[in-house]
């Protein structure tokens, strides 16, 4: 894998194919999310200003959306 841009810090996730990442404003401010899902062959991404999101949406991208409910 290439090297990744000044300020992004990948984090560790159990799912395959699942990536995270911490981007670290260049101001100082707080910190973006960034997570990506290869799903058949395509790179699926999400971008936002909360891991817990990140995480949540990496956890249900695959899944069929009538299992989903409502928060």
């Amino acid at each position: 894998r290439a090297a990744l841009p000044r300020g992004w810090q990948e984090l560790l996730t159990d799912m395959p194919g699942a990536r995270l990442f911490r981007i670290a404003s260049p101001n100082g401010g707080d910190a973006e999310w960034r997570a990506e899902m290869i799903l058949n062959g395509v790179v699926q991404r999400w971008r936002g200003t909360s891991e817990l999101r990140a995480r949540a949406w990496l956890a249900i991208w695959d899944k069929p959306r009538f299992t989903l409910g409502v928060f």
